[in-house]
């Protein structure tokens, strides 16, 4: 196995084809990140000249020449193959000194446990042996709580398209109140629409509006505008 770099293009083919992949680990979240004035590091492993685990690495400076790490929902590894884990966070911890990285912040995108609609446990599964194997490698676990690290949630919900033939099925398969949403919504004539940047000003004040009757803080017309330039 080889630790090595990697460029954006071949990141993004392995990404667009991992189980685990997010669109925070991507070719155009790296190039928003840049624009963030965030440093970009693809970090790799390759075996037989192809690629079996990477991530997306940005810093963030926080004294002098000193910087924190970030890397949302990955990096993009088989977290069952403990020989990988450990090649993979013991020549990441080399490969960032250079780059005076005091601190690393991961979020790994696998679920400890699986859950129900409402939150609660179900079943016995969990994936509590990954954590216990990081932390042995030298990736500490920080615990659990309801906060965003990195600006990413620590909750994911997913939804169970099986057994769905058709919108109805879709529509009774959610609970009163999201149902209720959903027919205000059509009713209203509500929609998605794809626009170009000249619309942006608009967008900007509507979210600043609400912003301020829903008491929360816009990041302003230069955070729409960068993530418009880097996904399109």
């Amino acid at each position: 196995m080889i630790f090595t770099l990697l460029n954006r293009d071949e990141f993004d083919d392995f990404s667009r084809v991992h189980a685990n992949s997010a669109f925070v680990q991507s070719k155009p979240m790296a190039e928003l990140l840049e624009l963030q004035k965030r440093k970009v590091l693809i970090f790799g492993v390759k075996e037989n000249n192809q690629i079996i685990a990477a991530g997306l690495f940005s810093l963030r400076k926080i004294f002098g020449p000193y910087n924190i790490g970030h890397c949302n929902q990955g990096p993009l590894i088989d977290w069952t193959n403990q020989e990988l884990v450990k090649f993979f966070f013991q020549n990441l911890k080399q490969a960032l000194k250079p780059y005076k990285c005091i601190n690393c912040l991961i979020t790994p995108n696998f679920e400890v446990y699986p859950r129900d609609i409402d939150g609660e446990i179900c079943g016995e599964e969990n994936n509590l042996n990954i954590i216990d194997y990081l932390n042995q490698v030298g990736v500490k676990h920080q615990g659990y709580d309801n906060s965003a690290i990195n600006g990413v949630g620590r909750w994911f919900f997913y939804k169970d398209f099986s057994g769905l033939n058709n919108e109805q099925d879709l529509l009774d398969s959610f609970d009163h109140a999201t149902r209720q949403n959903i027919r205000k919504t059509i009713k209203n004539n509500l929609g998605v629409s794809y626009d170009g940047e000249e619309r942006l000003a608009k967008f900007v004040n509507l979210m600043e509006k609400t912003a301020a009757r829903r008491d929360f803080d816009d990041r302003g017309l230069s955070y729409y505008r960068n993530l418009k330039q880097a996904f399109g």
